[in-house]
């Protein structure tokens, strides 16, 4: 076989491996988006990000950014607006999972999937476990790259710790999570001036109920 023969069927082979992916990984989240009556802690029984990552990155034969584009793609394309029943994730959940398994360093993966699982699917658990994700990696992982990409693509890495905060006081009702979460964003090179100072805040004596009620009254 010549070698531009070979160049060629490179992403032939590629498309294949992707509309096989496609074909099983809809199969499996339909399948988990259908099961109405199972609790989340039933259906994540079935499902295994970190294997299945370990699958793809095996079957995908060098073609893993074409597979993690093709996920974050399919999750920008999503069009359904309903919200989920309370104790079920949607399949846009699974979708970002999966990718951040396979792309840990990709900020938007973690932040813009927060968003579109609370405000638009109402799954704040599943934005909160993104997140989580998310918030691993900066503690675990993001000093391991260089500074030229830290400073590239995580400038704005203390929007985890922030969602959080959000998702724990107006989603989850849980105020001292929220203060620890806006407290870290607030500590965080970066950070816009309002968090700073929400930050000071909730570090005093009785800040917590300060801000709590602040924003209560705002909301009346």
């Amino acid at each position: 076989m010549s070698v531009s023969a070979k160049k060629l069927n490179r992403p032939v082979a590629a498309v294949l491996i992707l509309f096989i992916f496609q074909f099983y990984l809809n199969h499996f989240l339909i399948r988990l988006e259908s099961k109405k009556s199972a609790h989340i802690s039933d259906i994540e029984h079935s499902w295994n990000s970190k294997a299945l990552g370990k699958g793809i990155n095996i079957f995908s034969f060098g073609h893993l950014p074409v597979v993690i584009d093709w996920l974050w793609i399919q999750c920008l394309l999503d069009n359904s607006m309903s919200k989920v029943t309370k104790g079920q994730h949607p399949i846009l959940f699974y979708r970002f999972d999966l990718a951040s398994e396979l792309d840990p360093a990709f900020l938007a993966l973690y932040t813009s999937g927060a968003n579109l699982l609370t405000v638009v699917r109402g799954d704040a658990i599943g934005a909160e476990k993104l997140l989580l994700k998310g918030h691993d990696f900066i503690h675990q992982k993001l000093h391991t790259y260089p500074d030229t990409f830290r400073n590239r693509f995580w400038t704005k890495a203390w929007n985890i710790p922030m969602l959080l905060g959000y998702i724990y006081l107006f989603e989850l009702d849980n105020l001292p999570e929220a203060a620890r979460y806006f407290r870290e964003a607030g500590s965080m090179p970066g950070v816009p001036a309002y968090l700073t100072g929400l930050a000071e805040r909730l570090s005093k004596q009785g800040g917590e109920y300060e801000v709590g009620l602040r924003l209560l009254a705002a909301m009346a």
